[in-house]
């Protein structure tokens, strides 16, 4: 009955998949987990309020979208958009010299 406040059984396992990371100290896996989660909250929020093609988006496209909008404030936005250029480098391969990479 818990997982009804995640949105679906997938958000749910990975809320917790999340916290048991945090807890061990695998801290890589946290932050993409935690994208993974947020993405998937707005997504299923918009989902349901009938914005079917805004559900498709990134969540890069949904930051720049959300930004100063729905009520969700900025520093909001920014703390996942930070989430979400830290993950990138552990998720897309980086050239040692790129400005985004895991070294940055």
């Amino acid at each position: 009955m818990e997982n009804i406040l995640f949105g679906s059984d997938e958000s749910y396992r990975i809320y917790h998949e999340v916290r048991s990371c945090f807890i061990n100290g695998e801290f890589i896996a946290v932050i993409v987990l935690s994208q993974s989660f947020i993405e998937r909250r707005f997504q299923k929020s918009l989902r349901i309020n009938g914005f079917e093609n805004e559900s498709k988006y990134t969540l890069d496209k949904f930051l720049k979208q959300f930004k100063g909008n729905y009520g969700l404030s900025d520093y909001f936005i920014d703390m996942v958009d930070m989430l979400r250029l830290k993950s990138n480098p552990f998720i897309h391969l980086r050239h040692v010299l790129d400005s985004n990479n895991l070294y940055s």
